[in-house]
């Protein structure tokens, strides 16, 4: 069967998210989470210049916040989905609503969320509708494993074109799926109908060509090769000399618990 065409959602070509703007509130920053040293130092603007851009950094950096707070404001379902799948009011707002400004050329509706831990929210919605069952393969997510079932929503929604904001999605991708994912990711980007903005740890994600990569340290962005982030270097670290690495952790000479 040929592959079907990807969706025309514009006549320019992305990147269609040109900015976000976010400002800091009044007051001192106590509350979540705008004490995170990220947003606690004042309001900032990132600028995507590229069909795909990736934030890296370390837990609690506040990358995965930062997708949120722009995934909202795009009208994205927070549980994973888009402006037409309400999985849950209580998750169509983060605290960012009043404090966040996207630029666009053009506004686009269209595209996806994709929240690791709660695609499975949007795999049981598919799976109670046979009807839309051929836009995913001829079969439910849910009767695939979590990777195959993620990786074959992205698959569909990047088919259809717009902005997709991918959090984490190597959660649920083995090595082997995080090389389709980029692969899927680098052809549409390429088509030009695809806007990508991807949280990951994964270096093999971080490698996606043409990528604008930015990692976050110490609350502030620093755009970089993926060889210069933390994560790739600690691979490399670790596959130059397993056996090292290992000895280096069980014997406290590399302690990665001392910031916890």
């Amino acid at each position: 069967m040929a592959r079907r065409k990807q969706g025309i959602v514009s006549r320019l070509n992305a990147p269609f998210l040109k900015r976000a703007v976010f400002t800091k509130p009044e007051g001192p920053a106590t509350a979540y989470p705008f004490y995170l040293p990220l947003f606690a130092r004042g309001g900032f603007e990132i600028a995507f210049e590229k069909r795909v851009t990736i934030f890296c950094g370390e837990n609690g950096s506040g990358k995965s916040t930062l997708l949120e707070a722009i995934a909202g404001k795009c009208g994205f379902n927070l549980r994973s989905g888009n402006r037409d799948h309400a999985l849950g009011a209580e998750a169509a707002h983060t605290p960012f609503d009043a404090h966040v400004k996207l630029h666009w050329l053009p506004k686009v509706a269209h595209g996806f969320f994709f929240r690791a831990e709660s695609v499975t929210d949007f795999n049981l919605m598919i799976d109670r509708d046979p009807a839309i069952w051929a836009s995913y393969g001829d079969r439910s997510p849910e009767q695939r494993s979590h990777g195959e079932g993620a990786l074959s929503v992205m698959k569909a929604r990047f088919e259809r074109g717009g902005v997709f904001i991918l959090d984490e999605p190597e959660s649920a991708l083995s090595p082997v799926r995080q090389a389709a994912l980029v692969g899927l990711m680098h052809r549409h980007a390429r088509g030009g109908q695809c806007q990508f903005i991807v949280a990951t740890h994964s270096p093999i994600v971080l490698s996606c060509p043409g990528a604008q990569v930015c990692e976050i340290k110490n609350g502030r962005f620093a755009p970089c090769a993926p060889s210069e982030t933390e994560a790739y270097r600690l691979y490399v670290e670790f596959f130059h000399n397993p056996r090292a690495f290992i000895e280096g952790v069980t014997d406290g000479q590399m302690d990665f618990l001392d910031d916890l």
